[in-house]
């Protein structure tokens, strides 16, 4: 009896990166001191297009985030106005400026079982085809994994710090257990006035896939040479 195994290119699964994909969105923010960040506020899901992160053909453009200030500019409620405008009168007048520090996520999970990335390798890349970010917002592309057993605490992280036009290419070996992975982008800085162009970030040729990892494989071959071995004992 023979028994064989093949473990080839086709166990790789190319990840839908495009608008269509299983994209989601996550802010987190935080006080400010001055124009440092400070300590940890809230977070919560949010639309992509209030991060903003939009689509558009091929391309993704991610901007600083402008709708807590314009949303709260004209709030007849002045803890709101102070909240996330630098109010220097407690919310009487909207300061010129956003009042908290962001950090927009725009991501990739894997589809239907989010948890379907663990034990594999993933890879992301793409094409930065656009830099006109202000100098005081940072934007990075990452690959990421969190335990959803320690409060969804990062504990594998890869990123890749955008700074100018260009290419990007990251991988990742997810580990086995109770992880989420993520591939995606993260831009930090404080809210902004709309009234003010701070730049943006414009990506295309997003591509990501997941494979898997190397020892899986080993795993599995063993596996096969182990019963071939009991096989050939039992005749």
């Amino acid at each position: 009896m023979l028994i064989s195994a093949s473990f080839s290119a086709h166990a790789v699964v190319v990840v839908d990166a495009t608008s269509t994909g299983n994209w989601k969105g996550y802010m987190n923010w935080f006080e400010t001191d001055g124009s440092v960040k400070g300590a940890y506020a809230d977070g919560t899901s949010w639309a992509a297009s209030d991060l903003p992160a939009t689509h558009n053909g091929g391309s993704l453009t991610l901007s600083p985030n402008t709708n807590t200030y314009a949303n709260n500019v004209n709030s007849a409620d002045p803890n709101a106005i102070a909240y996330w405008t630098n109010s220097q009168d407690g919310g009487v007048t909207p300061g010129p400026d956003g009042n908290k520090w962001m950090e927009a996520s725009y991501f990739l999970e894997a589809a239907g079982d989010n948890t379907a990335w663990n034990g594999q390798s993933l890879t992301f890349s793409g094409t930065i085809s656009g830099f006109t970010l202000d100098a005081r917002y940072s934007t990075v592309a990452f690959i990421k994994a969190l335990d959803v057993d320690a409060g969804w605490a990062t504990v594998q992280n890869e990123e890749f710090s955008i700074t100018s036009t260009g290419n990007f290419e990251l991988s990742l070996d997810i580990q086995e257990g109770n992880y989420i992975a993520q591939m995606g982008f993260t831009m930090s800085g404080i809210n902004a006035n709309p009234d003010t162009d701070w730049g943006n970030v414009e990506l295309s040729d997003l591509e990501a896939a997941a494979v898997p990892e190397p020892s899986t494989y080993a795993l599995l071959a063993g596996f096969a040479v182990f019963l071939f071995v009991a096989i050939r004992q039992r005749k």
